[in-house]
């Protein structure tokens, strides 16, 4: 089963572009592959903050892990 991503704002577009790969596009048409949903979650929460997406900044598992 996929995790589910919550329902997010009018003009983004959320694809799974592979196993725990998420892409995720705004009504600008600018894109950002993250890894998991737990990361694509963040994203859509900084976009519904009024935070580009070009600005976020969403650390790796490995950043995670080696803090």
């Amino acid at each position: 089963m996929h995790p589910t991503i919550k329902s997010h704002p009018p003009g983004l577009a959320i694809t799974r572009s592979r196993l725990t790969q998420y892409r995720i596009c705004d009504h600008n048409n600018h894109c950002r592959t993250v890894v998991g949903s737990w990361a694509a979650q963040e994203v859509i929460k900084d976009l519904e903050r009024g935070i580009a997406l070009d600005d976020i900044v969403v650390p790796s598992i490995r950043d995670l892990l080696l803090d």
